[in-house]
């Protein structure tokens, strides 16, 4: 998503924003800066934000007869991240919702969850097991400073699925709705259970069965708390979207040369990048891949197989993409200081939204912005 605001004077009478990937040029510049050598179409690997449309404001197999059951390795330990004042008031926490329009459904959740029946069981010979809620000051209750921080996860994880046609919630939805019926139904999803830590899969991070996110049964993906940072924000939602991704067969992005099962990424500071398939838990910049790195082990493209093998394809496009079908920013304010906040999402690897604003004579001070947390846009804006 882009946001952002112009206050000031103007000297123009209509000015023209375009907001979308970066040129060639510019990528041939963010290359060299990241000495990494083929990194020259990372930013056409295009994601955007999500808004709030919520109401009331290393990858080894598992031993184990079922191959497709994956596992994330738990990263190392980071201090913890600041908090800063929650996106939301905190009693809207679990009512969050990123696009409830959406027939399909990623939910979040952190209240923890009994499995009985599912395919996890039949791994754990029939037993049922819980994983805890999530809580890093292990009290039974949320407190503020876990509330903030589930708002946060949300936010990012939203961040990751904001070009596509789905709604990824932390308010607990019907049962039917994280299911495939079949012919005729036209709601489903998964469910990620995120919190404490399970026996059986503690050295992992997160663990999520390939295909589940079309199942008939409720099989959860599942992120543990305890081994992730203790709840590190970052860490979390890296490791929900990865399994997520999972649910909808992604595989994992690493490399054959050094070989690795999950690629750290490249580059430093606000543009380091990682593929979301890989570990991202370290680099700002994290984006939907095809195998655009050198010694990829991987070139499926997610953004395709996400579009077409889930039940869901991308967003409407939000914003026309030439001069001729610009949006129209209406400012707001009066005299010397008119406000403008525009709020976008670029959806495809091709998509650029361009926005038209009516001024007076005067200056203009543009400012672009992703979203509010784990932006996944390596921003273009030209006028």
């Amino acid at each position: 998503m882009a946001r952002w605001k112009s206050i000031g004077f103007a000297r123009f009478r209509s000015l023209i924003l375009a907001i979308g990937r970066p040129s060639s040029a510019r990528r041939a510049r963010t290359s060299s800066r990241a000495s990494m050598g083929v990194l020259g179409n990372f930013e056409s690997r295009v994601l955007l934000s999500a808004t709030l449309e919520a109401s009331g404001n290393s990858g080894s197999v598992l031993a184990s007869p079922l191959s497709s059951v994956e596992n994330q390795s738990q990263p190392s330990a980071g201090a913890p991240e600041p908090q800063s004042a929650p996106l939301y008031a905190l009693a809207n926490t679990f009512t969050l919702s990123s696009r409830p329009s959406a027939t399909k459904t990623i939910y979040l959740d952190f209240n923890g969850h009994l499995f009985s029946g599912t395919t996890w069981n039949a791994q754990n010979n029939n037993q049922d097991f819980t994983l805890a809620a999530y809580s890093f000051e292990g009290d039974a209750t949320f407190t503020n400073s876990e509330l903030e921080r589930i708002q946060n996860i949300w936010a990012r994880v939203a961040e990751d699925f904001s070009p596509f046609d789905v709604n990824v919630t932390t308010a607990p939805p019907p049962a039917a709705d994280l299911v495939n019926a079949g012919s005729g139904d036209q709601r489903w999803g998964i469910r990620a259970v995120i919190g404490g830590t399970f026996s059986a899969y503690s050295s992992s991070g997160a663990t999520a069965i390939s295909g589940s996110f079309n199942q008939t049964q409720d099989n959860p993906a599942m992120v543990f708390e305890d081994n992730l940072g203790n709840g590190d924000e970052k860490y979390v939602a890296e490791a929900t979207t990865l399994m997520v991704g999972r649910s909808m067969t992604l595989g994992f992005d690493g490399r054959t040369s050094p070989v690795e099962g999950f690629y750290a990424g490249h580059g430093s500071g606000a543009t380091g990048w990682a593929p979301i398939m890989g570990n991202g838990y370290y680099s700002n910049l994290t984006q939907w891949s095809q195998g655009e790195f050198t010694a990829a082990n991987n070139t499926q493209d997610d953004l395709s197989i996400i579009t077409t093998q889930t039940g869901f394809g991308y967003r409407p496009d939000d914003a026309g993409n030439s001069i001729n079908f610009a949006a129209h920013i209406v400012s707001s304010g009066s005299g010397v200081r008119v406000n403008v906040d525009q709020p976008g999402v670029i959806e495809t690897r091709t998509d650029a939204d361009f926005f038209r604003l009516d001024v007076a004579s005067g200056l203009v001070n543009l400012t672009v912005n992703g979203g509010p947390v784990g932006s996944n846009l390596d921003i273009l804006a030209e006028v």
